[in-house]
């Protein structure tokens, strides 16, 4: 099987590098080559850090600060304290993404989604098919580590870049939409633009340690979450990628105000290209006060 770059940001944020990459398609290998995961993915290693983070201060202005609070309770419908439940949640959704036909072509597919997280080292995320596709994708993430499964088929990812961009995109599409983070130790958010473009947003910056800066807009009315973006640079290629998340339809949630419309897109600068890749609608957010054990425990497959 031909290695590939790939990252597990994309992975997680789409599915579609993981089967083209890792698997192949249907079309373009045999079945035997098929079977498992490469034990080592190819990868170059993380670049220093960004001119950009150079400019984050020590701590976050008052004025940010003032402003956070309101998101606050704009999402907690005034009881900060439901703040807590939300490091250990879950959604469910459903909707399309791109993936890949029987000729290796990308092409919509209605899909199922189903992300179980808990602060800060436990992700489990699953994706489901519907037909034609008879396709299972799970990522799991425990504890700095990574394991891919395709149908019945799970491996372990063994490259720590690859690893690490886990928590990285799962910040931007799950934890940082419920705003608890931005509450944890080391946390700096700056750079607050009040209003920006049409229909306008409220703009600011986070730095969360050991993690790229992310930009949050919020309904500059409502103080509700709108959108989470962050730069990519892809490993061992030239052109940088923003990720993009944008939240719609907020819905009460167990008292907390949450998205119901999740739409994921990549952007290019030059040329300047968005492609939406998935398009999800909620089917409820969850916050139980344990998770099965099992959820997170991995079974390789043998070699």
């Amino acid at each position: 099987m031909r290695l590939a770059q790939v990252s597990a940001g994309v992975l997680l944020s789409s599915g579609v590098a993981v089967i083209l990459a890792l698997w192949g398609t249907a079309g373009c290998q045999p079945p035997e080559a098929r079977k498992v995961l490469p034990t080592k993915v190819e990868v170059d290693r993380q670049r220093p850090p960004s001119q950009e983070e150079a400019e984050v201060p020590a701590s976050t202005p008052a004025a940010v600060r003032s402003y956070l609070e309101q998101a606050l309770a704009a999402m907690t419908q005034n009881q900060p304290a439901l703040l807590e439940r939300a490091r250990r949640s879950r959604v469910r959704a459903k909707g399309t993404m791109l993936l890949p036909d029987d000729n290796g072509q990308l092409v919509r597919q209605n899909a199922e989604r189903d992300m179980a997280a808990q602060w800060p080292d436990r992700i489990r995320l699953h994706y489901q098919a519907q037909p034609p596709l008879s396709l299972q994708l799970t990522f799991l993430y425990v504890k700095g580590r990574l394991w891919l499964t395709r149908n019945q088929i799970t491996q372990a990812a063994t490259e720590a870049a690859m690893i690490d961009e886990a928590p990285t995109d799962t910040l931007a599409q799950h934890w940082l939409p419920l705003l608890f983070v931005i509450q944890e130790p080391g946390v700096v958010a700056f750079d607050l633009r009040p209003a920006q473009g049409q229909p306008p947003r409220d703009r600011l910056r986070v730095k969360i340690p050991d993690r790229p800066i992310y930009y949050l807009s919020f309904d500059a009315q409502s103080r509700l979450l709108r959108q989470v973006e962050y730069r990519y640079q892809p490993l061992g290629t030239g052109r940088p990628i923003t990720r993009e998340w944008t939240f719609d339809q907020h819905q009460p949630f167990e008292g907390l105000l949450l998205p119901t419309r999740m739409i994921y897109a990549e952007r290019l600068d030059s040329p300047p290209v968005r492609e939406v890749k998935m398009d999800w609608t909620v089917e409820r957010w969850e916050f139980p006060q344990e998770f099965p054990p099992e959820l997170f425990e991995a079974k390789e497959t043998p070699q």
